[in-house]
């Protein structure tokens, strides 16, 4: 996906440098397709149901956690039947390659 776009409804964004914050709201039960990000960031859950699977494993995202996603790492998303808020990091420049 290309920087700053996500699957949920965009409720505020903004960009700094090499850095773009995109808070974002997921409505409830709803799974996306395996996909990657064009630039590598951090999936922050606010609040909600979380859930994602790599090709090594699934795992369930806990409230007020971060998730590292590299430059295309490949993985799908469910969400929960408490929808989800969750903040997404891009980074993008020397702040990416550090």
């Amino acid at each position: 996906m290309s920087r700053g776009k996500y699957w949920g409804d965009t409720l505020y964004s903004r960009e700094a440098e090499d850095i773009l914050l995109t808070l974002c709201a997921y409505a409830p039960e709803h799974r996306f397709p395996r996909h990657g990000h064009e630039q590598p960031g951090i999936f922050f859950l606010i609040k909600g149901d979380h859930a994602e699977e790599d090709s090594r494993q699934s795992i369930v995202h806990p409230p007020l956690a971060g998730l590292w996603h590299d430059r295309g790492f490949m993985h799908e998303t469910q969400v929960g039947p408490g929808g989800m808020v969750g903040l997404n990091i891009s980074l993008s420049g020397e702040v990416a390659s550090e």
